[in-house]
């Protein structure tokens, strides 16, 4: 009786693991680092962790539920076995395990994937997959809803709301894939419900499944678009080749109705194509960012996909390991992408599936991936499954798969192995149903010994990655609140804490310090604390010496503090050049260096080694822009002028008050008065309060003979500022007088 207790339990426990992993999408914790990353993928590995430990004690004892080698779980593992051996051969294998606290989708998050396939695959003759999908679909309902009502109330559960939505999942394109899963499975619960004459579930299924649709066209996601529209004509395809072979004349009107939907879905993408730059276009869900200027912005995912065909070429073996994306992307970094903005400078993943695995594990891994994907479409018996197959695979054409993603495939993967599998498996003979082997309190004490074994990773990975983010959060919220006195000490509570990611937090909490520093904000401890920061910072260089971007803080961190010890801008410069070798051709490198050298009065080589960014790819307007403010410095305005045109005209204008009023400063003192209003004016648009841009505006129209603006402008200032108190009063002072406001 004991036995059977604890069989039946244990399996229970399972079953109520995989409902719980269903949940795990909602889940956020706002005092995180990364919010709605790190919360749910804890969640995710703890759960799982702990099902494997009841799950290894039943496979040990209970023959039954022991798993059934197929070519699907043989190609999986196929696949899992590429992934470590790119983890050894690659270029870091701690990334490759652990990846970043930003994704979380390491070789680590993999087995815990594949462990709960495995439990998927012994469980699934007792779970029932009618209702285990239909749960899954009602909590896509709530995935739905929670980024309508923050659209609606703003800031109810973030921050920051776009009209793109996204929800709990933090990015529009990973909540538009999971959508679209439940999109397909609540359809056919829908129409499994209403062939079973149960309308009420055929009506509720039905229903989440069109809000969950129009959620869907509200991310405005291109490549899920693309997906679902190919999706759909396979859908149509099929089914109308498989009426005409099968000769079902009773369908004939339905097979003619999808026939005409595709062609009537072809000529209205004819229609678009030749139609998409029309405004009309640009206000309808879903089909705005297919516009012409919309489509312009994907021109760097195109960079992405080269940059992995190169890194392929490199490594084609076992590729760069799997996450390490972002180490070829630096290598072959290409200048053009700053044409679109400095976001689109960093890619550390492909954006495309295929080709992430082509270069990250190389054709090993690659053709491991494809044959996997094929077994699985092979295995899948019905259309609406093949379909939904589709849909995922023509997605990861245009994008990289996230814990809610993989969730969804895996556990259409575990339903299509169960399916694979057959009802003939089902009927257990009583030798296997019976414990294997032990006594019963033999048997309790093992499960009590793995569920002990299964606190470790829980410990050691899951809560002190909780614990150090969460402090990390802490220690620079009370430094925002000038509260430095408790953030130092959660700093040095954070730093405490081991986990695979403590680098990152040593590095966003040591340069924290600086830039605090460098805002004036009171450090306990002073200097002392400054230089300890600056010397984590290099640990955390020197322990990463392949990061880019690590190398980069540094030198950034040294510019806040060189008036502290000017030595460190020489040791920057020698970071700068290990970061230049990393990525020989960012523009960032040069800019940083380009101050470097300025502040150490070499302004010739400031100029120089900003023309080398300008170089790089002179159609980008960000380095012709700071290019000219180093010439105005250097006393060289007609250049500077020439160059600040130049900049504007390639879309590089002001993005600041600070950056407005200085330039306007610089074309005024060159006699330039009409771009140099309208430079102080963009100032004033950025800071309305901004009252040196309107002293600077009003005396910029003085000198440009239109005094009755140059006196609504002054008389501006003069409302809240005393120019007798400014040390250039005795300049302005003849000014004032000729336009009648000394005395006022």
């Amino acid at each position: 009786m004991i036995i059977v207790s604890i069989k039946t339990c244990s399996e229970k426990f399972l079953i109520f693991g995989l409902y719980f992993l269903l949940l795990t999408p909602l889940f956020f914790q706002q005092s995180l680092m990364n919010p709605l990353i790190t919360f749910k993928t804890i969640v995710f590995q703890v759960v799982v962790e702990l099902m494997a430990a009841v799950y290894l004690f039943l496979i040990i004892f209970y023959k039954d539920l022991r798993p059934r080698l197929n070519i699907l779980s043989v190609s999986l593992l196929t696949l899992l076995t590429t992934l470590v051996l790119s983890m050894v051969f690659g270029v870091s294998a701690s990334r490759s395990l652990w990846s970043m606290p930003e994704r979380m989708t390491g070789v680590f998050l993999w087995l815990h994937l594949v462990s709960a396939f495995f439990i998927f695959s012994s469980l699934g003759k007792v779970i029932n997959w009618q209702r285990y999908l239909g749960f899954s679909t009602i909590v896509s309902f709530f995935m739905a809803l929670f980024p309508v009502v923050n659209l609606i109330f703003p800031n109810i559960f973030f921050d920051k709301v776009t009209t793109r939505l996204s929800g709990t999942l933090g990015n529009p394109i990973f909540l538009a894939i999971y959508l679209l899963f439940h999109v397909v499975i609540g359809s056919w619960l829908a129409w499994n419900f209403y062939k079973k004459g149960q309308k009420t579930g055929a009506g509720i299924f039905l229903a989440v499944a069109i809000f969950d649709l129009l959620v869907f066209f509200l991310t405005e996601t291109r490549g899920a678009l693309v997906a679902l529209i190919i999706g759909l004509l396979f859908a149509a395809i099929s089914y109308v080749y498989s009426s005409y072979k099968t000769n079902r004349t009773y369908k004939t009107y339905v097979t003619y109705g999808i026939a005409a939907a595709i062609i009537a879905l072809v000529l209205f993408s004819i229609i678009f194509f030749f139609s998409k730059d029309l405004p009309f276009w640009s206000s309808v869900p879903g089909l705005s960012r297919f516009t012409g200027g919309a489509l312009e912005s994907v021109m760097p995912r195109f960079y992405a996909w080269r940059v992995a065909w190169q890194a392929f070429l490199e490594r084609p073996v076992f590729g760069w390991g799997w996450e390490n994306f972002y180490y070829a992307f630096n290598k072959y970094y290409e200048p053009s992408l700053l044409r679109w903005g400095f976001p689109e400078t960093y890619f550390d993943k492909t954006h495309n599936v295929y080709l992430e695995f082509l270069s990250t594990t190389g054709l090993l891994g690659f053709l491991a991936y494809l044959w996997f994907l094929v077994v699985v479409f092979r295995k899948a018996k019905s259309l609406w499954l093949k379909t939904l197959l589709v849909i995922y695979y023509v997605h990861n054409f245009f994008a990289f798969d996230t814990l809610s993603g993989y969730l969804m495939f895996f556990v259409v993967l575990a339903f299509i192995n169960h399916q694979a599998i057959g009802d003939s498996d089902t009927t257990v003979r009583a030798s296997e149903a019976s414990p294997s082997g032990g006594r019963g309190w033999l048997r309790s004490a093992a499960l009590a010994a793995l569920l002990l074994v299964a606190i470790l990773p829980i410990y050691f990975f899951n809560w002190r990655l909780w614990l150090a983010s969460h402090l990390e959060y802490l220690s620079i919220n009370y430094w925002v609140y000038n509260q430095s006195k408790e953030g130092l000490e959660f700093l040095n509570a954070a730093l405490a804490v081991p986990n695979p990611y403590a680098f990152y937090v040593k590095k966003d909490l040591a340069a924290s310090i600086p830039e605090f520093y460098s805002q004036g904000k009171p450090i306990p401890g002073g200097q002392e604390q400054v230089r300890r920061a600056m010397t984590l910072l290099q640990e955390v260089v020197e322990e990463n010496p392949l990061h880019y971007f690590f190398h980069l803080r540094f030198a950034d961190a040294a510019i806040e503090i060189y008036s502290l010890d000017p030595t460190y801008l020489d040791l920057a410069e020698k970071v700068l050049a290990e970061a230049e070798k990393l990525s020989p051709k960012r523009q960032a490198t040069f800019y940083v260096l380009s101050k470097i050298k300025n502040l150490k009065g070499d302004k010739e080589g400031a100029l120089a080694v900003m023309k080398r960014a300008v170089d790089l790819d002179p159609k980008v307007g960000e380095p012709h822009f700071f290019y000219a403010l180093l010439l105005f410095d250097k006393g060289r305005v007609p250049e500077g002028v020439e160059e600040i045109k130049l900049a504007a005209k390639l879309g590089r204008g002001p993005i600041t008050a600070d950056e407005a009023r200085v330039i306007g400063g610089y074309l005024s003192d060159a006699g330039d008065y009409n771009l140099a209003i309208s430079y102080f004016l963009k100032a004033i648009i950025f800071d309305p309060d901004d009252a040196e841009a309107k002293l600077k505006l009003g005396l910029t129209y003085y000198f440009a003979g239109n005094k009755d603006p140059a006196k609504r402008f002054i008389q501006e200032v003069m409302a809240s500022f005393d120019l007798r108190q400014s040390p250039q009063y005795e300049v302005i002072q003849p000014i004032l007088q000729d336009l009648g406001l000394e005395n006022k």
